[in-house]
């Protein structure tokens, strides 16, 4: 099937291919090859109304899934020239090619099924880094979590230190205070790792 038009899409064509859909679109008339995106045969949901797109794989998924602000604004900024935003049609998604397949499926996954997620610890470094770039702070405190629950397991039998003021050391200098020449260590949760220095 090919579709044709004078508008800002001036050239559709779909065609089907067992359970995959093939689109090459060119959302303006240029020089170079217009763009395939193929669905993924897993992760293009019903309903989808947030569109990523990762080497020539198109996700379809659902905004409810992804509040950040950093999708907000993508998605609320229509372009000049454009009549929808990046993200909310599969003609124009939000590229992903700047991080790994594996990693953008591993944080589809945690955000669809989080009580029931699980990955290597390698794995929960590279979920935490995208959770920084995209505001997820929910994330970022599940990915601390859980690689201070799979470093107890990789040590067992090391124990927790008394603290002694005399000795170097991990405090957290959001929640310093200092009194005289003194640091004051307070007993607080896990933050998140740029907040975290080395103290004597």
């Amino acid at each position: 099937m090919s579709i044709q038009s004078h508008g800002p899409i001036s050239h559709l064509h779909l065609s089907s291919s067992s359970s995959l859909t093939i689109f090459i679109q060119e959302l303006y008339p240029s020089p170079y090859q217009p763009l395939t995106l193929v669905k993924h045969p897993s992760w293009f949901l019903d309903n989808a109304d947030l569109f990523l797109s990762h080497n020539g794989i198109l996700f379809g998924l659902h905004q409810d899934m992804f509040l950040s602000s950093y999708f907000s604004t993508i998605l609320q900024t229509i372009e000049p020239g454009r009549t929808a935003a990046q993200g909310t049609i599969p003609t124009f998604p939000i590229s992903c090619n700047d991080i790994s397949q594996t990693t953008l499926l591993s944080f589809i996954l945690l955000r669809y099924y989080p009580r029931t997620f699980t990955t290597t610890r390698d794995n929960w470094l590279t979920i935490r880094s995208l959770a920084l770039k995209w505001g997820f702070t929910q994330v970022i405190v599940r990915s601390l979590h859980e690689l201070k629950h799979l470093d107890r397991q990789r040590f067992p039998s090391q124990q927790r230190q008394s603290f002694n003021p005399a000795s170097p050391c991990l405090v957290n200098r959001v929640q310093l205070q200092q009194r005289g020449n003194q640091h004051v260590r307070a007993a607080i949760p896990v933050d998140v790792e740029e907040n975290w220095e080395f103290s004597i």
